[in-house]
Parts: structure tokens; C-alpha cells; sequence
């Protein structure tokens, strides 16, 4: 059974990218695939409020049943949907990829320890043929372990940003320059 979550696949050297809601995004290379902070449950609470999706995501959790690696930049409940993750673990073979504060969470409500990865600031990993390297978020520089992280990933020459949920620059960044695409909060492409 095919996923419903279809980014081009391609010869050419390039990175696809699609938003599906709120923050969460899907990258590809047209072999891999990941999702960057999956937020499907519609309402998280924050500083004692409810928050909703602005906009329902344009495809069910339950359509995707491929993805390579998820990518979770920090604990808000809008980035870190404990509900999506539980299921996008019993529907794929995916790894997720979180700071130390969201592994310790997950574990502890009864997630599998052995498909969960610690990102680092400055640290590479690599889903299939893509790179991709945590960067902190602005305010995160010097928080150890790192708290809020956005994703650098590269491929073929292509390169992508996601922030996360940084609210303003972080010195880290200096050194992004040539990129193809860079997601911001609230989302701007």
C-alpha cells in the first residue's frame, strides 16, 4: 500500500519539500523521506490555553505509512505530538531524531528507546543520502543539552533550513548562505 505522502522522485540531484501543517513539513531527496516536528492532533495546551490548528493538515497520520526519519525540534506541543510520534512508529520503520528533553519524555510514556537518536548542535547524521545537522535555536546557543534545535539538510547540492521554532536569529547561522529554501515560524517558505 503506497503512501499518500508523495514527494516527486527524481534523477536530478534536489531536495522536494511539502508543507502539511502548521510546522510540520516532509523533505525528500526523491529516495528518503522525513518529517520535520509532525503535529496532527489538532489542540496543544500553552501557558494554560488551548491552541488549535489554524488549518487542518493536508493529509491523515494515518495516510503515511513511509518516512525514513522524523525530526523533532524541540518539546512544544505543537512540535512534539507524543500522539503522532506513537503512531508513526507502529506505521513505519522511521527513526526519530529529538533533543535529549523529548527522548526522555517519549521513553517515559512507553516509546521504544532503540528507535529514538539525540541530536547535537553542530552534529551530522544522515538520513539515506541527505545531511542533515541540528543547529541551536536563538536562545538555545549555550543550553546544555541543547533544548530547541532547527534542522540544516542537504542533498545533491540542494540545501533547506527549518528553524523549529526560533523566534528570532541566532548567531549560529551566520554561515547559512546559498540556500535553497529556509522554513520559518510561523511559516514563511
Amino acid at each position: 500500500m503506497k503512501s499518500s505522502l508523495q514527494l516527486p522522485s527524481s534523477t536530478k540531484k534536489q531536495l522536494f519539500y511539502q508543507h502539511i501543517s502548521h510546522c510540520t513539513f516532509a523533505v525528500s531527496d526523491g529516495k528518503s523521506l522525513l518529517l520535520i516536528d509532525p503535529f496532527f492532533s489538532g489542540r496543544f495546551t500553552w501557558l494554560g490555553k488551548v491552541e488549535r490548528h489554524l488549518e487542518r493538515p493536508t493529509l491523515k497520520l494515518s495516510q503515511i505509512n513511509c518516512c525514513d526519519a522524523v525530526l523533532v525540534s524541540h518539546e512544544h506541543g505543537d512540535h512534539y505530538d507524543f500522539i503522532a510520534l506513537r503512531a508513526l512508529l507502529k506505521q513505519t520503520a522511521c527513526c526519530i531524531f529529538a533533543p535529549r528533553l523529548v527522548i526522555r519524555d517519549a521513553v517515559k510514556r512507553g516509546l521504544d528507546a532503540g528507535r529514538f537518536k539525540e541530536v547535537r548542535p553542530g552534529r551530522l547524521f544522515r538520513v539515506g543520502k541527505m545531511k542533515v545537522t541540528s543547529y541551536p535555536s536563538a536562545g538555545s546557543e549555550r543550553i546544555r543539552p541543547v533544548d530547541r534545535v532547527g534542522f540544516l539538510i542537504e542533498s545533491g547540492g540542494g540545501r533547506l533550513f527549518h528553524q523549529g521554532d526560533s523566534h528570532s536569529f541566532s548567531p549560529t547561522w551566520e554561515k547559512f548562505r546559498g540556500l535553497d529554501a529556509l522554513i520559518m515560524w510561523p511559516h514563511r517558505v
